[in-house]
């Protein structure tokens, strides 16, 4: 869906030459700046996770693009 590939697109940015060990992309910064509900953002990135697009890290409101 549309917005799940617009997470995906601001996930992969966000990780662009970050090492996942010490970085992640907070559902706050993605539904702060998407304009987008926490809710739906969550679920976007469950969606995105399960599809192996990105996965969480330090705990589940932290992702990073694969």
């Amino acid at each position: 869906d549309e917005i799940a590939q617009t997470v995906l697109a601001f996930c992969r940015k966000q990780c662009e030459g970050k090492d996942a060990n010490s970085f992640a992309v907070p559902i706050q910064l993605i539904s702060q700046t998407l304009n987008i509900g926490e809710a739906t953002a969550k679920d976007c990135c469950t969606k995105l996770t399960d599809q192996g697009y990105i996965y969480p890290t330090l705990d589940e409101d932290l992702y990073f693009a694969i």
